[in-house]
């Protein structure tokens, strides 16, 4: 409903909108998409219910977050790389498969925002709009005419929609891509991964998409925190006085006492959270095996020298950035 609304550009807080959202709800009744209460069968003979083949249809989240629990157990293999059982898998195996899968993911994040919809369709669905505010004027029997006619037009829309969406070009390319990955040249043990991934999300995501809704948590990730703060900052603390914070003193208020303590430790400040900065972006870069050989602490030294050199034009206590230029020149 969402995106009808976002693609026929309709208030959510008008009238229209409230009976546009009833007339979707008659016709996925009329097609039959919403699951009975209860134990739920799959099939009735060879053909699949109803509700399934909508979900088939019409199922934008499913696959975003497949999709998405894939890509996260790619990025989770570059930590184990190390591992016996990894050895034959490197950086760029990981590398090629989620660049093919990032092209079906993208599609199916960007869907919310309709990029996928022709003018014609963004069209049809204003005129649906506009048509159901005229609904229920008249006689009873130009009302039921009315009502038909409303119910065939929405029956088209939703087709052109599906066909317009077509989450079933989406599904061939992701099942190529993993196809592909059984063939070739790729790791045992990466295509074994994979398998695991994208075939066994749909067990995964019984269990966990329950929980997810109950909790209104979209997604499944660790959350690493990271603190900035001048105790991290360790590059610059030598000893020498000019790196040490001169509010600490009088409780933590000496810094108000001149603006030279000021403009001491506001330099200080931006100094350690450049390096802070610096260690948590590295940090993430070698969980994923993309940190490599790079110099870490040419980078904080490029960084504090551009901090020292944009503060020139500002800070009046010119000893102190000579003094600061003097450390960042020793590391």
């Amino acid at each position: 409903m969402n995106l009808i609304r976002n693609l026929g550009e309709i208030d959510q807080a008008s009238p229209i909108h409230a009976r546009l959202a009833d007339e979707i709800r008659m016709w996925a009744k009329r097609r039959g998409a919403i699951a009975p209460e209860g134990s739920l069968s799959m099939a009735d003979g060879t053909q699949p219910q109803r509700w399934v083949d909508f979900l088939v249809h019409f199922d934008v989240e499913f696959r975003r977050r497949r999709l998405s629990f894939v890509m996260r157990g790619l990025n989770l293999l570059y930590s184990q790389l190390n591992e016996p059982s990894f050895q034959q898998v490197k950086p760029h195996h990981i590398d090629d498969l989620k660049s093919l899968f990032q092209t079906p993911l993208s599609r199916l994040r960007r869907s919310h925002l309709g990029d996928f919809a022709s003018a014609p369709l963004r069209a049809r669905i204003a005129a649906l709009a506009t048509r159901l505010g005229s609904v229920g004027d008249g006689k009873a029997e130009a009302t039921v005419a009315a009502q038909d006619s409303l119910s065939r037009e929405t029956d088209g829309l939703m087709q052109q929609l599906y066909e317009e969406l077509d989450l079933a070009s989406i599904d061939r390319v992701a099942d190529a891509i993993v196809a592909s990955s059984m063939a070739g040249d790729m790791p045992t043990a990466l295509r074994q991964e994979v398998l695991i991934y994208y075939i066994g999300f749909p067990f995964w995501d019984a269990w966990t998409y329950p929980i997810s809704e109950w909790r209104a948590v979209e997604e499944h990730r660790e959350i690493r925190v990271d603190r900035i703060s001048p105790d991290d900052a360790v590059l610059l603390r030598n000893g020498a006085g000019a790196t040490r914070l001169k509010g600490a003193a009088f409780r933590h208020f000496a810094g108000f006492l001149s603006r030279s303590r000021r403009e001491h430790d506001y330099l200080l400040g931006r100094l350690h959270g450049a390096e802070r900065l610096i260690d948590i972006v590295c940090d993430a870069a070698a969980m994923e095996g993309a940190l490599a050989k790079t110099d870490i602490k040419a980078l904080k030294r490029a960084a504090f020298l551009a901090i020292l050199d944009t503060e020139e034009h500002h800070l009046l206590d010119k000893n102190l950035l000579a003094l600061m230029r003097s450390e960042v020149s020793k590391l």
